[in-house]
């Protein structure tokens, strides 16, 4: 994460994007998520910023598409 000879440095524990993605369209359970202010991103709930540190180390969650239990479609 600390960049190239290219690129600059995006992340210090006080600054970086709201998320990372990386997307396998090959397999849609293979995709990894992180989001930095955490599942809610409500700032008084005691889950936000809870993935900030994981996304610093740069490790991401799987986002598990078929395990979706669709209750209901709009069409």
């Amino acid at each position: 994460m600390s960049g190239s000879s290219t690129t600059v440095k995006q992340t210090t524990r006080r600054l970086g994007p709201s998320m990372r993605m990386a997307a396998d369209l090959s397999d849609w359970d293979s995709s990894l998520l992180n989001l930095v202010t955490g599942q809610s991103g409500q700032i008084l709930s005691s889950h936000y910023r809870d993935e900030w540190g994981h996304y610093y180390v740069g490790q991401s969650y799987p986002m598990q598409f078929g395990k979706v239990d669709a209750r209901r479609r709009c069409d």
